[in-house]
């Protein structure tokens, strides 16, 4: 149910979601790393809190190609 339920809401609204949602965790990292924050720190947070949420709504994508 809750597939069909994400397949339902248009696409681009979903998109412009993610996108708004990145950006908001890009201005994080962006002010950690102003405050001087480890490169390696900086990296791992990129990785658990964007990449992830690009990698899984990312075979939704590959249906609606």
């Amino acid at each position: 149910m809750y597939l069909y339920l994400r397949i339902r809401v248009p696409i681009i609204d979903h998109v412009e979601h993610l996108v708004k949602k990145c950006n908001a965790k890009l201005f994080a990292l962006r002010q950690l790393r102003k405050v001087g924050m480890n490169q390696n720190k900086l990296k791992t947070s990129y990785y658990t809190n964007i990449c992830s949420v690009l990698a899984y709504d990312s075979p939704v994508f590959y249906f609606f190609h």
